[in-house]
């Protein structure tokens, strides 16, 4: 995969086990899309701030469409400090 290229998460409700082997198949040799099964608790989120808004986008589009898309965050965390040889430098990375 190019380090330019984003990667995608494709979620899929436990309700559609169908959807979720047709998804599986179709991005089987893909580097940048892997299919998931929805693994939460069917536990309404609790009400709250930006991840909780999210959680709720997620959870609203498992219910409607059985399946949602989001940004995949498999990059890996920077090393720490001292790994680099001790510089106390300000890693950027995406969030």
């Amino acid at each position: 995969m190019n380090d330019n290229e984003d990667s995608f998460l494709v979620i899929v409700s436990r309700r559609e086990p169908w959807l979720f082997a047709t998804l599986t198949r179709v991005f089987e040799s893909s580097d940048r899309v892997h299919v998931i099964l929805d693994r939460r608790a069917d536990v309404p989120p609790p009400a709250g701030g930006v991840s909780e808004r999210r959680q709720q986008d997620v959870s609203a589009s498992l219910r409607e469409l059985g399946w949602a898309v989001v940004p995949s965050r498999a990059e890996a965390p920077p090393a720490p400090a001292e790994s680099r040889g001790g510089d106390d430098a300000v890693v950027s990375g995406r969030a």
